[in-house]
């Protein structure tokens, strides 16, 4: 899955910094451990579920899309057991 933020600066020129995050969290909703907050400083998790894929640092670069995107491994992410059992239950596809 990837999860991604997208800015326009008003003014022609102006730059508008903007940054994407990510937290790992464990059932009871606490961070698993301070490598599992990823941003473009700590760009990857420590089980590499969670991946950053770069800072933006003006915006409007993306053509309408997205500026700033990480991307999570659900899979990987499931098979750790960092979710409770009734994680995503209400979601569809």
């Amino acid at each position: 899955m990837h999860v991604g933020l997208g800015w326009d600066p008003i003014q022609s020129g102006q730059t508008v910094d903007w940054d994407l995050s990510a937290f790992g969290l464990n059932g009871s909703g606490k961070l698993v451990e301070d490598g599992f907050f990823v941003y473009f400083n700590n760009p990857l998790s420590p089980d590499q579920a969670i991946v950053s894929m770069g800072d933006e640092r003006s915006g409007g670069n993306s053509a309408g899309g997205d500026d700033e995107t990480i991307a999570v491994d659900l899979a990987r992410i499931f098979s750790m057991g960092w979710l409770g059992t009734q994680a995503f239950a209400c979601v569809g596809r």
